[in-house]
């Protein structure tokens, strides 16, 4: 299953018809800050005028970047996954070194790799590859997803590694040890999936997520892949995502073209989440809750500032 929605940039297309839904976040965010407003003026009347600037450039600078990610960001209803080869020329040598480390250490917790693929509708400036494993015994799947942003002397690689358990009631329960925000919301993710990025190791990851398994979903009946198809495997998730999301009513799909817009709800919970201070705020609240997983599985040792294996910290 895959773990994120990959962007695509491309020319705009027409603008999707403006709902309800998307009329109320608006309401909602020009009253909050005329609420916000009226309270400065009445509680501290030499601040106003510094605080109100402040006030506008920030709004200002919300709406603009609100209206710059729906008109560049979209989904293909289709999403591509081309089978590569990480020896050859057809991917970045960072990424090949990355695939080429990953392999051998998730064989030896049981996982096979079921093939290595791009992801080909990336945004321009940032090139994403998925290897995926799978354990026949235990009925998981595994995924590390490569990113590679930026071109030339100034990539920079952000690769992350995602377990999954699939069950018959059609949810999942995720372990990864992604660093960024999730912009969509989880929902067919079980309780206890959780990111713990200063986890590296696959070992302990895979710990991890083995307990969270048997505490949270003990009761539940994992389906088990059995992925004929890989690239295909791939592509219905992704598709099935879309889907839900779109349901959610943070994406709309197009009436002519076969690609999902950003509605202005989906737009403001991608901007407002990478917007400063929230980012910071939001990590720092999605930590802890992830240290709170840990004391709940009884796993303190997996806790921020106890040290990992050496091959773990090679590989970083």
């Amino acid at each position: 299953m895959s773990t994120r929605t990959t962007p695509s940039a491309g020319p705009a297309p027409t603008r999707p018809r403006m709902t309800i839904g998307d009329l109320m976040v608006i309401v909602a965010v020009v009253a909050f800050y005329a609420w916000l407003l009226r309270a400065l003026v009445s509680r501290e009347l030499t601040l106003v005028p510094c605080l109100s600037m402040l006030l506008v450039v920030m709004t200002l600078g919300l709406f603009r970047a609100l209206l710059n990610i729906k008109r560049i960001c979209w989904y293909r209803d289709d999403p591509g996954y081309e089978p590569i080869d990480p020896c050859s020329d057809q991917i970045s040598p960072q990424a090949a070194r990355d695939i080429a480390t990953t392999v051998p250490r998730l064989e030896a917790l049981g996982f096979r790799s079921l093939g290595h693929f791009h992801n080909a509708d990336s945004v321009s400036n940032l090139t994403q590859y998925v290897s995926l494993f799978e354990n026949d015994r235990s009925q998981r799947t595994a995924q590390r997803i490569t990113t590679v942003v930026g071109v030339g002397p100034t990539r920079e690689l952000r690769p992350f590694l995602a377990f999954l358990t699939e069950f018959t009631d059609g949810t999942c329960l995720i372990t990864d040890n992604s660093e960024n925000s999730i912009i969509y919301p989880p929902l067919f993710f079980r309780r206890g999936s959780m990111c713990f990025p200063w986890v590296s190791d696959p070992r302990r990851l895979y710990e991890i997520h083995e307990a969270s398994v048997a505490y949270y979903a003990g009761d539940c009946i994992p389906s088990g892949p059995r992925i004929q198809d890989p690239a295909e495997y791939l592509r219905a998730d992704q598709r099935r995502m879309l889907a839900r999301i779109a349901e959610a009513g943070l994406l709309l799909h197009h009436a002519t073209r076969p690609v999902y817009l950003l509605t202005f709800r989906g737009a403001f919970r991608v901007t407002w989440l990478h917007t400063w201070p929230i980012k910071p705020i939001w990590r720092g609240l999605r930590r802890r809750r992830a240290r709170r997983i840990l004391r709940e599985l009884a796993l303190d040792h997996l806790l921020p500032g106890n040290p990992e294996p050496a091959s773990a910290a090679a590989t970083r």
